[in-house]
């Protein structure tokens, strides 16, 4: 067989590729070698999916004694627990079965504690190299837990994600009462990170609607709760100060309040 036929037939399907290493010109262990350093030549692809397709357990950071796959499976491994009787017995290895929690994701109890499965995949699979809060499930689908449906993220990017890629859009779940004039509404301010004064509105559910965030993150920036929020700060000012604010007063003459700030000593003023 020539070189130019054996060319031909290495590009076809991989599983009839490597069932010619059984045949007549294939006969001794060099030539296998060679055919396979061939096939990984022409078709680096080949391999690199059959890693895909196969399933890749790694012990899980900080629960040596469990397992999870890129596939989102968990395991158990063997492993000694204490006799109702006293001693010890051993617990064989076994797949868990996973349990689908209130929110739709899927989750595993390990040392009896209810941990979510992405997570735990992530964790152990991809780097999180900035140090990003979230697991974003790339199809919106949260029981697949893939890791090649998975991506660290931010909790902006993941909404982002879920506005720009799966269709999702405000409502009154996530953004709050869009009765804007409620008399129980309080007026909410934004600021830069500096400080300076950006935009007022009606109240958090206002600056939800019109940012298009997360009316409960920043409900929670305007008690103060967290530092920031979608790299702005927003505070609850009095109707007063709105009133005020919404007949022309100047921005630049309202800052945060002092005590929030420490000053540079370049004079820049950052929040604290």
């Amino acid at each position: 067989m020539t070189n130019s036929n054996k060319h031909d037939i290495l590009i076809g399907d991989e599983r009839e590729t490597v069932s010619l290493l059984s045949t007549s010109w294939v006969q001794s262990k060099q030539e296998k070698h060679n055919c396979f350093s061939l096939i990984a030549e022409m078709h680096p692809f080949l391999l690199e999916d059959k890693m895909r397709r196969k399933e890749i357990w790694k012990t899980i950071p900080d629960f040596p004694d469990y397992q999870v796959s890129n596939k989102g499976r968990v395991k158990s491994l063997n492993h000694y627990v204490k006799h109702p009787k006293g001693g010890l017995k051993i617990v064989r290895e076994k797949i868990l079965q996973p349990i689908n929690s209130s929110n739709g994701y899927l989750t595993v109890c390990l040392y009896s504690n209810p941990i979510i499965i992405h997570r735990l995949v992530a964790q152990t699979f991809i780097a999180n190299l900035e140090n990003k809060p979230c697991v974003n499930h790339i199809d919106g689908n949260k029981r697949n837990n893939n890791v090649k449906n998975l991506s660290w993220c931010t909790y902006s990017e993941n909404e982002k994600w879920s506005y720009s890629h799966l269709g999702k859009k405000p409502n009154k779940t996530n953004l709050g009462n869009l009765g804007l004039k409620s008399r129980d509404s309080i007026p909410v301010a934004m600021f830069s990170l500096e400080g300076k004064l950006l935009s007022i509105f009606e109240g958090a559910s206002d600056a939800a609607r019109k940012l298009n965030k997360y009316q409960g993150r920043i409900s929670t920036n305007c008690r103060g709760e967290t530092h920031t929020c979608y790299k702005k700060i927003f505070r609850y000012i009095s109707r007063k100060k709105f009133s005020e604010l919404s007949n022309g007063k100047r921005y630049a003459s309202y800052f945060l309040p002092k005590e929030e700030f420490k000053v540079e000593a370049n004079g820049q003023k950052t929040f604290i």
